[in-house]
């Protein structure tokens, strides 16, 4: 990995028929991840649609939480980012916000006390 990506912190029922298995279980993750951040106070975050007009490398999840930027590239167990993925979560935390790859609701939730924890830090 170059020293590029190596910021990168690997945190530990959509049935398209247009989607291979692959997708499906990413969809569902995604799916658990937005309705669990839909709960957290201070949040604001919406799963960002890919299709042919998109940018792409975009984070699947972007939002804001206690102020802080945070995006969230969501992969299945063994899915790995983009390089296009790698360097939009790189360029958010250059730019001072906060970048994660999610396997997991926990994945999400990990992320979120880490933005909580710097926070506390500054007040």
């Amino acid at each position: 990995m170059s020293s590029r990506n190596s910021k990168v912190e690997l945190l530990s029922e959509v049935m398209d028929p247009h989607l291979n298995d692959d997708d499906r279980v990413e969809s569902k993750i995604q799916k658990s991840i937005m309705d669990y951040l839909k709960t957290v106070p201070g949040s604001n975050f919406a799963k960002i649609a890919q299709g042919p007009w998109s940018k792409n490398g975009v984070s699947d999840i972007v939002g804001c939480y206690l102020g802080r930027s945070v995006v969230i590239e969501v992969k299945r167990k063994t899915g790995k980012p983009t390089e296009l993925q790698k360097v939009y979560l790189n360029n958010n935390i250059r730019a001072g916000g906060f970048a994660a790859l999610s396997r997991s609701v926990a994945d999400a939730r990990a992320v979120l006390e880490k933005v909580k924890k710097q926070v506390k830090d500054k007040t």
